[in-house]
């Protein structure tokens, strides 16, 4: 039996402004409020993030069907 290492990370969009020290667990929890996004924001912000991810050359995003 082989092991594979592999990375996996979690990317949580904030607002604008938020100090460092509350970007990181702290921004998860749920106690400190939940900002009120709609389901098509948070897809926007979604498609975002995955482009600039991808832009930088970390992700490969996956090929439309039918494309070469």
């Amino acid at each position: 039996m082989s092991c594979t290492a592999r990375l996996h990370w979690h990317i949580a969009a904030l607002p604008a402004g938020v100090p460092y020290e509350q970007q990181q667990f702290h921004a998860l929890m749920t106690e400190n409020g939940v900002l009120p996004v709609s389901p098509q924001e948070a897809a926007e912000t979604a498609a975002r993030l995955r482009a600039a991810i991808a832009a930088r050359g970390v992700l490969r995003m996956p090929e439309a069907p039918g494309s070469v």
